[in-house]
């Protein structure tokens, strides 16, 4: 949304203040926005352990699971 009403030609300041962002935030986004994920595949396999374990593990049992088996 902020990045919408920037290219619209609204105040940086404005839109920030209105969506309730801090303006590091905003440039950290932009500034990774077509960077590659580089914990995507770690990412997948706590989705797929979660998942595995009907969303029923905590970070400790999938902590536990991922040094057990990878």
């Amino acid at each position: 949304m902020a990045f919408e009403l920037k290219e619209e030609g609204f105040r940086l300041k404005d839109i920030l203040l209105v969506v309730g962002i801090p303006e590091a935030t905003y440039h950290y986004h932009v500034k990774n926005f077509d960077r590659e994920d580089s914990d995507s595949e770690l990412k997948k396999i706590i989705t797929d352990l979660f998942k595995k374990f009907h969303e029923r593990y905590g970070y400790k049992r999938i902590t536990r699971e991922i040094r057990t088996f990878y």
